[in-house]
């Protein structure tokens, strides 16, 4: 079956002013060129790279490190003086009982050293008795020059002895009486006068010598300690 061909009439129904007037309108393109993007106005950030986050790191910890250590420093200076004030204070309450413990020792000391000396010069009294004639003489030469009788009094055992040296010696033994004081210990003698007295017993005399001795120790400990103080 063919195909109806229009007829004439209907070919002339369009005018060729028409035809002459209308557009052609054609199928758009799709080979062209794409079209180009506009121009971004926010570029993207640029990420640090692996050196510089490092030497941020570096520089963060640096920093954290000094500032910690600053404050430990500051930490342990104000730690080291609460301990040197809780110290100085410990030191002062416990200076006064080592004082009184050190006189206290001291005193001590001072009686075993006069009793071993008391031991001492009884045994070399025992070997060599004579020794009590020369404390005599040291004991006469304090009094003064004028003078009359001189009384000695001595343990009996020591007042035996010088009797038996006065025999021997009537000149010397005229100028002193001899009286026996068991009171007094052997090696020393009580020495008066009219107007004088003498106390040159064994304790007396180991007393005074003690006495300078530790009197000087004292001084010197003394004078150390304000040295230290100042």
């Amino acid at each position: 079956m063919s195909k109806p061909q229009p007829s004439e009439e209907a070919l002339e129904i369009i005018d060729s002013d028409a035809v002459d007037s209308s557009e052609r309108w054609e199928l758009p393109s799709f080979d062209g060129a794409r079209r180009k993007p506009g121009k971004v106005e926010d570029e993207a950030p640029k990420l640090p790279t692996a050196q510089e986050i490092a030497a941020i790191r570096d520089a963060a910890h640096q920093e954290g490190f000094e500032q910690g250590y600053q404050e430990g420093q500051q930490k342990a200076q104000q730690e080291y003086q609460q301990l040197a004030k809780a110290f100085d204070n410990l030191m002062s309450q416990m200076s006064t009982p080592f004082k009184q413990q050190e006189e206290a020792l001291g005193d001590e000391i001072a009686e075993l050293a006069m009793m071993a000396s008391r031991h001492i010069i009884r045994r070399e009294l025992q070997l060599e008795p004579q020794q009590i004639i020369a404390v005599i003489r040291e004991s006469i030469k304090l009094l003064p020059s004028y003078r009359r009788q001189v009384m000695v009094q001595l343990h009996p055992d020591d007042a035996k002895i010088v009797r038996e040296i006065f025999s021997i010696n009537q000149q010397e033994s005229n100028s002193w009486m001899i009286a026996d004081d068991p009171s007094v210990t052997r090696g020393g003698c009580l020495i008066t006068t009219d107007s004088s007295r003498v106390d040159a017993t064994l304790e007396k005399r180991i007393a005074e010598l003690f006495g300078h001795l530790f009197g000087d120790l004292r001084e010197r400990s003394g004078e150390g300690e304000s040295d230290d103080i100042a």
